[in-house]
């Protein structure tokens, strides 16, 4: 298995999907069948391309689609995900939490994750899990966040995002 497959943990799955304002979940763009946390998912083993599909078109009842998006963090991928996310989201029919590194000194930071509606910066470092062992990695080398493009939201502060501590490991997180 490659590092681009590392699941999200669970808990923190959950407390994100909580979140009324961001949460409520109806589609795993960048996932496989095994580390899938929505009722849809565009598993890349699968047969789907997260990159390539409308993510719109995975609209149910005339709703907008809610988007969860653990991006793989390869050199050269996670930039191409960041930008899909954006994309979509200036549709105004879909709304995307990213998970993303915290990496500041990248293109696609700048390009993508300063261009979001909220960055929510994790409390802690997340381990994330191994979905055919289903144990956590060991602690990364860098933060995370949660980027959320949402065009209803909109850009808060001149153009940058709004940023705050998200104490997600209050949730019982290992």
């Amino acid at each position: 298995m490659s590092n681009d497959e590392w699941q999200t943990p669970p808990e923190l799955f959950a407390a994100l999907n909580a979140e009324p304002a961001f949460g409520r979940f109806t589609l795993d763009v960048a996932c496989t069948e095994a580390n899938c946390l929505c009722a849809m998912g565009l598993a890349h083993d699968l047969g789907h391309d997260g990159l390539r599909e409308s993510w719109n078109d995975y609209a149910v009842n005339g709703e907008r689609v809610r988007a969860f998006m653990n991006p793989p963090y390869s050199r050269g991928n996670i930039g191409q995900w960041t930008a899909k996310a954006r994309q979509e989201a200036a549709s105004g029919e879909v709304a995307v939490a990213g998970l993303v590194k915290v990496d500041p000194s990248t293109l696609w930071w700048e390009r993508d994750v300063m261009q979001a509606s909220v960055l929510l910066f994790c409390d802690r470092r997340v381990r994330f899990i191994n979905p055919t062992t289903g144990k956590p990695a060991g602690s990364p080398t860098f933060g995370s966040c949660i980027a959320i493009w949402d065009s209803y939201i909109g850009q808060i502060a001149e153009g940058r995002p709004g940023c705050r501590m998200w104490g997600w490991s209050k949730c019982g997180a290992p």
